[in-house]
């Protein structure tokens, strides 16, 4: 009897033995599967984060191309229509007008010219250091518009006879900081940016007789900075 009692005992310390063991290879695969799900998910996380930063830094990219796309636009415009000597064509330096006495050729690509029926009378101005005056003579009732664009290629003023009229008129055309006084009347026209594309159009029946009163016109139309 007292054999058969250690017999027993015997097997269950080695059952007890079989099954600690057992725990604890159970509990080492467990610690295993939970420490390599922790470096899944923090490779996941890490991949998401890059992933997130890569987005963002393209719709940065993005962003940055559409709001300054505008300014480079005008700024490439201006040098190709000012980097000349003196007036020629569509072309004339920073303060000087030119003057097309026809209809804009197919062939020029120096701007997007839609009107057909107009001659285009435009210069480029610098308004950072002081205001400059443009006078635009008695029309007589033809149609004729100024616009007047800003750095963002923004029309800010665009006189002409549906907004103006058809008189002799004068504007002053001042830089984003500038605070002074004008001449008596002369109505100012503040730009948001320093560069200013003045692009005058008149309208033009294209025969001999009206070319030459519209070139009349165009050599009439002046601009002149406030101190001259």
């Amino acid at each position: 009897m007292m054999r058969g009692g250690m017999v027993f005992a015997a097997m269950s310390a080695l059952l007890a033995a079989t099954l600690a063991s057992c725990g604890k290879q159970e509990e080492a695969k467990v610690e295993k599967a939970a420490a390599e799900a922790k470096q899944d998910v923090a490779a996941a996380a890490k991949a998401a984060e890059e992933a997130a930063k890569e987005l963002e830094a393209r719709e940065i990219a993005i962003d940055a191309y559409v709001y300054a796309y505008p300014l480079v636009t005008m700024e490439i415009t201006r040098r190709v229509m000012t980097n000349v000597e003196k007036p020629e064509g569509s072309k004339a330096p920073m303060g000087q007008f030119a003057r097309l006495r026809t209809y804009p050729a197919v062939d020029d690509h120096s701007v997007t010219a839609p009107n057909a029926d107009t001659l285009y009378t435009l210069t480029w101005l610098d308004v950072s250091k002081e205001p400059w005056i443009l006078s635009v003579p008695d029309m007589k009732d033809r149609f004729f518009l100024f616009p007047m664009l800003d750095g963002w290629t923004n029309v800010f003023q665009d006189p002409g006879k549906r907004t103006t009229g058809t008189k002799a008129q004068k504007y002053a055309i001042t830089g984003p900081g500038w605070s002074g006084t004008l001449p008596p009347s002369v109505t100012e026209y503040k730009s948001p940016t320093a560069m200013v594309w003045v692009l005058g159009r008149i309208y033009c029946t294209g025969t001999p007789q009206d070319y030459k009163a519209v070139h009349a016109l165009q050599d009439q139309v002046s601009a002149v900075p406030l101190s001259a």
